[in-house]
């Protein structure tokens, strides 16, 4: 909305998720649109049940942080392993995955890129070219 403040960090979170799908998934613009919210709370949800008690017995009440980021990992990873069994996954430009042991070793390198604690930190870099000081 034009005359409305922007959340630099936030905008650019969002572009970097966007970047990452492109170079490590290999996903079109329009697969990006349709996806990157989607990734964007799964990669919240996982790396935030990092920080909570690993406690998988919770009171359906209750929930847990632990189980959902599980949850989430296990979602972010058959995305990527669709990828892979599609053909579709570029690890930078490359389709070549003989550097790994296994599919599942691919998708778990690619899993740190695709989640929040990339796209999180491109942000924080950009954001902090743009403060005043």
């Amino acid at each position: 909305v034009p005359g409305e403040p922007v959340v630099l960090y936030g905008l650019f979170k969002h572009l970097a998720t966007e970047l990452s799908l492109a170079l490590f998934l290999g996903m079109s613009v329009e697969e990006i649109q349709e996806m990157v919210d989607y990734v964007i709370e799964l990669g919240k949800n996982h790396w935030h049940g990092f920080i909570s008690i690993p406690i998988k017995f919770v009171p359906s009440f209750l929930g847990s942080g632990f189980l959902q980021s599980m949850d989430a990992k296990t979602e972010l990873l058959k995305i990527i392993h669709d990828r892979i069994e599609a053909g579709k996954l570029t690890i930078a430009g490359s389709d070549d995955l003989s550097g790994f042991a296994d599919i599942d070793e691919a998708a778990r390198h690619v899993l740190v890129f695709i989640s929040a604690l990339i796209p999180k930190a491109f942000a924080s870099l950009l954001t902090s070219f743009c403060l005043e000081t």
